[in-house]
């Protein structure tokens, strides 16, 4: 085809069989096969010149990696709370099932920023604040919040969040949510009681 049409061709990735030393081993290639001509009449090829680059390592690096990435999915599916994890500029680019199920939203609607559609609209400014200093100053990140599940109603939740550096950079954030609603509501009840108790030894 590339001598008849006279377009090079290219593959990337592309495993081949070899036979080495009386052992079975396949390796990637990244190929290009590029048209040939002997003289200045460039309708008809008369050849095909090949060149073949070995990515073996990468595409074992990459799939090594893509394995690893699917168990840690697995596990953190498997997890009674929310995790979630965000890229070095803090945008949402995992959020594991318990999410999902809480929430009702879908996949599109929850990544990049869409996890704060459902913040309660008083703690949208302080947790954004928040998160934002976090990736400023590249420290620890936790917040008590509400997210408002599928049934309408919101529940208080303490989100942390770990910067994961590489050669001293931010690579990734990883992150969860943990449902605190009762000791929360616990919490704003006693507070509630130590203020009318105070109010009412001022009054006496």
């Amino acid at each position: 085809e590339v001598r008849s049409t006279g377009k090079p061709f290219f593959a990337y990735e592309h495993p081949l069989t070899f036979n080495r030393n009386e052992k079975i081993e396949t390796l990637y290639f990244d190929f290009i096969y590029q048209p040939y001509y002997e003289s200045a009449d460039r309708s008809i090829a008369t050849g095909v010149i090949s060149v073949g680059h070995d990515v073996t390592e990468q595409v074992l690096i990459k799939k090594s990696t893509e394995e690893s990435e699917k168990k840690w999915k697995e596990l953190a599916n498997d997890m009674p709370v929310m995790v979630w994890t965000a890229d070095k500029s803090g945008r949402i680019d995992f959020l594991n099932d318990q999410w999902y199920e809480f929430t009702g939203l879908s996949e599109e609607a929850s990544l990049g920023y869409g996890w704060v559609d459902v913040l309660h609209p008083d703690d949208v400014e302080r947790c954004a604040g928040i998160w934002r200093h976090a990736l400023e100053n590249e420290v620890l990140y936790e917040v008590e919040v509400r997210y408002k599940g599928k049934d309408g109603q919101y529940r208080w939740s303490i989100a942390r969040g770990t910067p994961i550096r590489h050669q001293g950079e931010i690579i990734k954030w990883y992150g969860t949510s943990t449902d605190i609603h009762e000791r929360k509501q616990l919490e704003i009840h006693l507070e509630d009681k130590v203020r009318e108790r105070t109010k009412e030894l001022e009054r006496k």
